[in-house]
């Protein structure tokens, strides 16, 4: 997949770079891995990363159309199970853990996919074999260890 920045301004440029050097820097199953970058022939940035086959609401949009197909029925009423929402957010909250034990914030996720899985989430994403992926580390940072005194 390749991600076209809107701007070649020197900001847009050190965002893409900050971005690369954090995806690059992350290895684990649910985040899309950054393979580096380049510019178009007009000098705007370009990110090139894992390709991901489509959007958390199409995945769940699909798996809806399935079960009504198999089901036969026009009207289904599905909603997804307790374990099946379960090893979604598992497969999320082991990404999200993984950042912060390497000290980086993702910086853009939004409570609303947990509660309506149909939402426009666009930094999850779901591969080919069903697996959830974090994307976009646009507004990612690193951050500091934090000391607690008591």
């Amino acid at each position: 997949a390749v991600k076209k920045f809107k701007s070649h301004e020197a900001t847009m440029i050190k965002e893409m770079m900050n971005e690369m050097s954090i995806m690059s820097s992350l290895n684990h199953p649910n985040i899309v891995k950054c393979y580096g970058y380049s510019f178009t022939r007009d000098g705007y940035p370009l990110l090139i990363m894992e390709r991901a086959e489509k959007s958390l609401a199409l995945s769940f949009r699909e798996e809806t159309l399935r079960h009504v197909k198999r089901k036969g029925l026009l009207d289904s009423g599905f909603r997804l199970t307790a374990s099946m929402l379960k090893e979604r957010a598992l497969q999320i909250c082991g990404a999200v853990k993984y950042l912060h034990d390497n000290h980086i914030s993702h910086g853009d996720l939004s409570v609303p996919f947990w509660f309506f899985p149909e939402s426009q989430l666009k930094n999850v994403i779901v591969d080919s074999d069903g697996r959830y992926m974090l994307c976009d580390f646009g507004f990612a940072m690193r951050i500091g260890r934090v000391s607690i005194a008591v």
